[in-house]
């Protein structure tokens, strides 16, 4: 029951990040398949890492993910929880009345694009930072094993 909760509540945070499956699938290197295995929980256990990926990659943090699993614990079977997660970020970031229309409230949070765009830049970077720092561990490596052949 979790598992379909889980793939339900980040399968609606997907849909509210305006982006392609095939996006995510290219973001997060997981495939078209298994994302959609995820969404509609043939997964019976799907990893952290991938889930945390999904996560990211829809814009969101895994504290946005446990609060909206919270909220779609308490709404009924047949409620759209797109349109609950919307209302609930309407509610949480503007002061104007509820919107439903999904439209409306993509236009609402287009400064979530810049965000997300900003948290890819730097995640860019702390990727190639790590493969430098990698590279560097192996040349000191190199340099202290060719030192120990030279005694």
């Amino acid at each position: 029951m979790e598992t379909v909760l889980l793939g339900k509540t980040v399968k609606a945070m997907y849909k509210l990040s305006g982006k392609t499956v095939e996006q995510l699938s290219e973001e997060t290197e997981l495939s078209v398949d298994t994302i959609n295995n995820f969404f509609y929980a043939r997964l019976q256990k799907p990893s952290f890492i991938g889930v945390s990926k999904l996560v990211r990659a829809t814009g969101y943090t895994m504290k946005d993910l446990v609060s909206f699993m919270d909220i779609a614990r308490e709404l009924p079977q047949d409620a759209n929880i797109t349109d609950e997660f919307a209302k609930y970020l309407i509610s949480e970031n503007d002061t104007d009345p509820i919107v439903t229309d999904t439209a409306e409230i993509q236009k609402k949070d287009a400064h979530r694009e810049d965000s997300a765009e900003i948290k890819e830049f730097y995640q860019r970077e702390l990727d190639r930072l790590q493969k430098i720092i990698m590279l560097l561990i192996v040349v000191i490596a190199v340099i202290t094993v060719v030192s120990l052949f030279r005694l």
